[in-house]
């Protein structure tokens, strides 16, 4: 023989009176009891180890959680009405594949229950096919297979003959005044031998075994449960193993489209800005207001454009007599799937801490046909280096070189974000994912424009050197990708 603690998993059944004057609470009572009869089972919400007993508070029992077994509780009173509210539970546990061959000669279960549990408990035991709950009230409280109902009462926990109650269920309460009263548990054991046959799936299905019972008036009260990790199934085999685990789903993978750099688009630009020197190649501490602030609304003097490369830096530099600000402008463009709803980028950059100020980055995506195809210097104009709003990530449609891209292009502004990595410890920090963004790329090549700039500026106290005021190299360049759903 085998004896395996199997984790079941649970349904449950609800009734209640809706809201009723107390002096109506004994015919309710037993109305409630009568719905839970042809009730519907539904899958209880909870995680099965959260299963517990209710508690006996008429004022504050307000809904019918689904971690309750069986109970019956008045509930939600007030100005001298109440709800009366009822439930019971069914145990469902899967028969391991390695005992198709065999059958289960006994189950053993802990009850617990309140001590308001007048009556008692009911706990039945149904062999069946299907991991659907028995509908029919017989096989609940008798127990039996999907055949039959059984008849020699040994699939049900017994009932009991007391002289002060008459006929109850396991563990229930006799004392006819709470300070009497016991909270109880047991370990319960059903023999099922009788029935030889295999079968896929064991119910066990608890209930308060009356519907009448009842200690004080206006009160109605008790509840039970079955442990679920004390569950023992013993079979007539040896060698019966659990079935291994499902295997979790798995989430669909994200598409990666891997964004290419510089070379369809043309090189990188950069926008070079002027500010007043301190000299001896520091950074004037009044510098900041006068450059570039996007957070004011202000650009300054654009110098020049010019390519970098490798290496070069790009935010605010300090030289002698000028100092400089660098706003790069970055190409790329990716192949991607159309209709593929686009929920993210991995930006191709690393940055260094800028230790005085906030830095933006902005991301537009031009899904044109063939905009680019071909068109290996193509760039944005110099006109739209000096929109502010082309920084700040609010252009719908751009201005390109050469002479033939002069029309406005549309475009899709992906990412806008000022960011602040002051504090950040130094080092290259790679860029997150972007957040979702919902674009659907009607055309399957895609040019992507990083803009990155200074955003806002904390002036300091004293003369930094450049290395203080480094923000993000272009030798910071890592791998970058358009992001879309499966």
């Amino acid at each position: 023989m085998t004896t395996l603690n199997i984790i079941p998993t649970r349904h449950i059944r609800r009734t209640d009176s809706g809201r009723i004057a107390n002096t109506a609470w004994l015919g309710f009572m037993q109305s409630t009891f009568d719905e839970l009869k042809t009730a519907p089972w539904t899958a209880a919400k909870n995680d099965i180890l959260d299963t517990s007993l209710p508690v006996n508070d008429p004022l504050n029992f307000l809904s019918a959680d689904d971690r309750y077994d069986a109970y019956r509780q008045s509930g939600n009173g007030a100005n001298s009405r109440q709800v009366v509210y009822a439930g019971m539970a069914c145990h469902t546990i899967k028969i391991p594949a390695s005992a198709a061959s065999t059958f289960v000669r006994e189950v053993s279960f802990r009850v617990n229950a309140d001590k308001f549990a007048v009556g008692g408990i009911k706990v039945a035991a149904m062999l069946s096919n299907t991991a659907t709950p028995p509908a029919e009230w017989e096989l609940c409280r008798r127990g039996g297979t999907d055949s039959a109902i059984d008849a020699g009462g040994k699939f049900a926990t017994p009932e009991i003959e007391n002289p002060d109650w008459g006929t109850i269920g396991i563990l229930a309460e006799t004392s006819k005044v709470r300070d009497g009263s016991e909270n109880r548990t047991g370990v319960f054991a059903l023999d099922l031998s009788a029935e030889t046959a295999a079968w896929k799936y064991l119910h066990l299905v608890i209930s308060m075994f009356s519907e009448s019972a009842w200690r004080y008036e206006y009160f109605v009260e008790g509840s039970g449960m079955i442990d679920p990790q004390s569950i023992a199934i013993t079979f007539d085999a040896d060698g019966v193993t659990p079935d291994a685990p499902p295997t979790p789903p798995q989430p669909p993978v994200p598409i990666e489209m891997p964004i290419a750099l510089g070379t369809l688009f043309g090189n990188e630009y950069m926008t070079t800005v002027a500010a007043p020197a301190q000299g001896g190649g520091l950074v004037n501490p009044s510098a900041p207001t006068a450059i570039m602030n996007l957070a004011n609304g202000t650009i300054g003097e654009v110098l020049d454009f010019s390519t970098f490369g490798a290496g070069a830096s790009v935010g605010l530099l300090a030289s002698t007599p000028t100092n400089f600000m660098r706003n790069a402008i970055v190409y790329g463009y990716s192949s991607v799937a159309v209709g593929k709803k686009i929920t993210g980028i991995k930006f191709p950059f690393a940055i260094y801490r800028p230790r005085l100020f906030k830095f933006r980055l902005a991301a537009y995506f031009i899904n044109t046909p063939n905009l680019f195809g071909g068109l290996s210097n193509a760039k944005l104009h110099p006109d739209e280096y000096k929109d502010i709003n082309l920084w700040l990530g609010r252009k719908a449609s751009l201005k390109f070189l050469p002479i033939t891209l002069t029309e406005n292009i549309p475009a899709v502004c992906a990412y806008n974000e000022a960011m602040d990595v002051r504090f950040n410890g130094g080092g290259l920090l790679p860029f997150p994912s972007g957040a979702k963004m919902g674009y659907v790329p009607e055309n399957p090549f895609l040019g992507v424009i990083f803009l990155l700039s200074i955003d806002s500026v904390t002036p300091p106290a004293e003369p930094y050197d450049s290395v203080d005021y480094m923000s993000w190299v272009s030798s910071g360049i890592v791998s970058g990708a358009v992001i879309q759903e499966p």
